[in-house]
């Protein structure tokens, strides 16, 4: 009896062991498919978003390249050099992956570089362009070919007139390949809408290539869709990203994602049973191992967690790791500083580094040179980096790192080298490029604050010396987001106030070193803005020489002076020359001397009362093209003046290869009169300018010491406060009346 009582309890607890091992296989089943289900939604969220991306900066690198194009073909069509154009525009086709591109003028009439000539007049394209706007078109037909095509068009712009568009026919197909969704093998496939469901690119794995709006096509196969495809436009119509179940033939996931042209989606279209096989499988052989190996649970358990493991690899793989350098991508990168900062967050600083010039670059040497550069930076990155350190590839040619460091000079001394090895990129055994990076740095000093903001900063300290070239890293302050706001709200404020004369000009007398008679004037401008207030120059003019409006303000002190001369000339008095500030973005422009002269001739002013300063650094920057305009102005009559003149390295190549007539001494060398060194620098410089027959202006002049020695030495004019403050128009007047 109690033999069977001890069986009966062996057996009992077996069943109950049994039972629950059971118990335990069904949740462990349940937990398999819950986990498998999250794992796919987020690969499949992940995969949209990274094919999204890829095929927006296709879309917008072939519209840059456009661009691009248009620009430089701008001058030609305004002479209708039409053949010329088409002959240039050949030569591109094949390299960028189009298969023709055709120029229309404001008539509407195209011409390709197949020779064909077609009236796109009414075409949409062309009257968006014609507005000044950039176009990718929905899907359309080839009628040549009959193959799907999509359309891209840019504005031709020309002296801020839109003249006419550039548009290249681009095949679907090469669009196409950017859909393919790998993981789903041949079941799955991938679309480019709009919000309105109309197909603008085509899946490969397509049923009906004939099919214009996806939501329609849908809908009429299946009422009952109706719904689900009305949530999805609705949250499309907001901008947002998700997925809904519905049933097209069978039942199916779509997921859709903006893309941020056109309010155009991305949508990948999975069969649920793709899915359910993919999960059954898995789930199939964790049965049969269950059933085979009763026994061991425990190992079986251990076998799944690790089949598991292996799958959050290899989406950790597909998510975080970059697939040009192999490294970690920007997303992992924005993880792991996080786990750095709530660990150890002391002495950490968030780097932005940016190379300039490197479309250029990839234009020139082409996408796979360009990959090159990319891995050759990361590695850099990575050669330096200590330990805990980390680096990222975002996109193109923009990288992220966390560095430690004690201090500011230290953390410029490991920034120094690495920039000195980019300057030494072999593009071959014989060939080098000097690959120029842009670094912001953001001093992490509160761990809290969002990743996101940082790298922001960062952003901004690096796009505050995007421009320069003689400073290569910057670090961020507060002062940055305030000037951005600042900046922002001149910009809007600019052309308006251009428009209505807020911007004045004073003038700051020449005087005459020995007989200190005045002998000329630098017209300077401030921005007396409506309500009283004024913006100082140096608030303004940095921003507009970045977007590029300081040739439109140089253009009106330009024509105000002018003006003005001749009023003065007209009242009876004779007025000294005054010399304008140019910007070196004037020099860039072919038709800059012909305005000029124009603007000259119709005001009927003689160039004597005119003089034209130009920056040391601006001529040394493209010196060849500077000295050719240059020579069209003295042939006209104006007299050249070289602004900040001994600040630059190559000041005595200046004075060998640039015909001026009045070089103006650097403040700096004026401030430091007095000091042994500085004098000497002074003196045989004027030497050497008057055995040139060059005049010699020192500005900046404020003090009588400096006044007398500068006499001493045979400086033949002074500009300062020591004479004069810029001073009103009216006063100016006054002065040239007791003359």
């Amino acid at each position: 009896m109690k033999r069977f009582l001890i069986i009966l309890l062996v057996v009992l607890l077996s069943l109950l062991a049994i039972s629950y091992i059971f118990y335990l296989g069904i949740e462990h089943r349940k937990s398999i498919k819950n986990n498998f289900q999250m794992q796919l939604d987020l690969t499949l969220h992940e995969m949209t978003t990274q094919s999204a991306t890829t095929l927006e900066n296709e879309i917008k690198g072939k519209l840059n390249i456009l661009t691009e194009m248009a620009d430089n073909i701008a001058p030609d069509m305004t002479k209708n050099n039409i053949s010329t154009v088409l002959q240039r525009l050949k030569k591109t086709v094949d390299r960028h992956g189009f298969k023709k591109i055709a120029i229309a003028g404001q008539n509407g009439m195209s011409y390709s570089t197949d020779n064909a000539v077609v009236d796109v007049l009414d075409r949409e394209y062309f009257k968006r362009g014609m507005i000044g706007l950039t176009t990718v078109t929905e899907l359309l037909t080839d009628k040549y070919d009959g193959n799907e095509i999509n359309v891209f068009s840019v504005p031709i712009h020309f002296k801020e007139k839109t003249i006419g568009i550039l548009f290249a026919i681009y095949s679907s197909a090469e669009l196409q390949k950017f859909l393919e969704v790998s993981i789903f093998d041949k079941t799955s496939s991938s679309y480019v809408v709009d919000v309105n469901g109309n197909i603008i690119i085509n899946s490969p794995r397509s049923s009906d290539q004939n099919v214009k709006n996806l939501f329609e096509d849908i809908i009429t196969i299946n009422e009952n869709t109706k719904g689900n495809i009305l949530e999805m436009k609705k949250n499309m119509n907001l901008g947002k990203a998700g997925y809904i179940k519905f049933n097209h033939e069978k039942n199916q996931y779509v997921y859709y994602y903006p893309i941020n042209m056109n309010n155009w989606y991305l949508l990948i279209i999975v069969p649920i049973e793709t899915m359910d096989a993919m999960m059954d499988d898995v789930l199939e052989k964790g049965n049969i191992l269950f059933l085979k190996i009763l026994g061991l649970v425990v190992f079986l358990f251990l076998l799944i967690l690790l089949i598991q493991l292996k799958r959050k690899k290899e989406l950790a793989r597909i998510a975080y790791v970059d697939a040009v350098t192999g490294g970690d991508t920007y997303a992992k990168f924005c993880i792991n500083v996080r786990k750095i900062l709530d660990d150890s967050p002391e002495n950490l600083a968030i780097l932005n580094i940016n190379i300039d010039g490197f479309k250029f670059f990839n234009n020139i040497f082409g996408y796979d040179e360009g990959n090159k550069v990319i891995r050759f930076i990361w590695k850099t990155l990575n050669d330096i980096k200590q330990t805990k350190e980390l680096h990222a590839h975002h996109y193109a040619d923009n990288f992220y790192a966390l560095f430690y460091f004690t201090d500011k000079k230290q953390l410029f001394e490991r920034l120094l080298v690495f920039y000195k090895k980019l300057q030494n990129y072999a593009i071959s055994d014989t060939k080098k490029y000097m690959l120029a990076p842009h670094i912001g740095i953001y001093e992490i000093k509160n761990p809290d604050i969002d990743i996101n903001n940082m790298i922001n900063y960062s952003n901004l300290a690096r796009k505050s010396i995007k421009e320069r070239k003689d400073i290569f890293y910057a670090f961020f302050d507060d002062n940055f987001e305030h000037k951005q706001l600042q900046d922002s709200i001149i910009e809007s404020q600019m052309r308006d106030a251009l428009e209505q004369e807020e911007f004045v000009i004073y003038l700051q007398p020449k005087y005459n070193t020995l007989e200190q008679k005045i002998v000329g004037a630098e017209a300077l401008v401030r921005w007396k803005k409506e309500d009283g207030t004024t913006i100082v120059p140096m608030n303004f003019i940095p921003l507009f020489e970045k977007n590029r409006f300081i040739t439109e303000l140089d253009k009106y002190v330009y024509t105000t002076v002018c003006k003005k001369q001749k009023m003065w000339l007209g009242m009876g008095l004779n007025p000294v020359p005054v010399s304008i500030n140019l910007s070196r973005l004037n020099f860039y422009n072919p038709n800059f001397v012909k305005i000029f002269k124009e603007i000259l001739d119709d005001i009927g002013l003689a160039p004597q009362y005119i003089q034209l300063e130009i920056t040391e650094s601006a001529i040394l920057e493209n010196i060849e093209l500077l000295n050719k305009t240059i020579e069209q102005l003295y042939k006209l009559g104006f007299k050249i003046l070289i602004d900040d003149f001994g600040v630059g390295y190559s000041s005595m190549m200046l004075l060998r290869d640039t015909r001026i007539h009045a070089l103006k001494l650097d403040k700096s060398f004026i401030d430091s009169i007095g000091d042994m060194r500085t004098d000497k620098i002074v003196y045989h410089t004027i030497n050497l300018a008057h055995s040139l027959k060059i005049e010699v202006i020192a500005e900046g002049v404020e003090t009588e010491s400096q006044y007398k020695f500068l006499k001493a030495v045979n400086c033949d004019s002074i500009q300062g406060y020591y004479f004069s403050k810029p001073i009103t128009e009216f006063v100016f007047e006054k002065i040239l009346m007791n003359r």
